[in-house]
């Protein structure tokens, strides 16, 4: 669906929505839900309030399982995440792709929405589904300054992916190991003891 085609259906949707709601009748919560959902996923944050007051669910899936906050993490607009937080959601919900908001707004490189994922109480070690933490997601694609804040949140560099690999390892491929990571983790364990035997 192309931009302008989405832009119609999301006002139609809320038009639909607010009218019943005018009415006196309760619209479809399927029907809010969803008008929410396009409205986070948009970032059209008047939109997104509009639906708060026909009282959507705010721990609702679309079709792919994504909940409005990963939608918000998804639309890249610091603006539409802060709003949907200032509401009682899931901050450790897990899009269609196993990614949480905090693993999204840890691959765009957006520090701000990264900090108040983490003020809202976002794990950061929850992993993708190949296994994937926010902070191995970091160091692999050269986010130096979030993969800081995540460690000082309490991300672990010693989760491994599915194949064993840690942040630890790829910062040492990379001989970036900082001296303020290393104490604090004991040995480094290699994909093969990580996994509990050598190749």
């Amino acid at each position: 669906m192309n931009r302008a085609a989405f832009d119609i259906r999301l006002r139609s949707l809320a038009g639909l929505a607010l009218a019943l709601g005018a009415l006196g009748a309760r619209a479809n919560p399927t029907m809010e839900e969803e008008v929410m959902l396009l409205a986070a996923g948009a970032a059209d944050v008047a939109l997104f309030r509009a639906t708060i007051k026909a009282r959507a669910n705010f721990n609702a899936r679309d079709a792919s399982g994504n909940n409005a906050l990963v939608l918000a993490a998804q639309s890249d607009r610091e603006e539409m995440l802060r709003e949907v937080l200032t509401h009682k959601i899931d901050v450790d919900a897990r899009g269609s792709v196993g990614l949480t908001a905090l693993g999204i707004a840890t691959a765009h490189n957006a520090p701000h929405e990264v900090e108040r994922l983490l003020q809202a109480g976002a794990d950061p070690d929850l992993a993708d589904a190949s296994g994937l933490t926010p902070l191995a997601s970091a160091l692999r694609l050269d986010h130096p300054y979030l993969a800081a804040r995540l460690l000082a949140a309490g991300a672990d560099p010693r989760l491994g992916d599915r194949d064993g690999v840690t942040p630890l390892h790829v910062t040492t491929q990379r001989g970036e190991l900082d001296s303020a990571i290393a104490p604090s983790t004991g040995p480094i364990p290699t994909p093969w003891t990580a996994k509990g035997a050598r190749p």
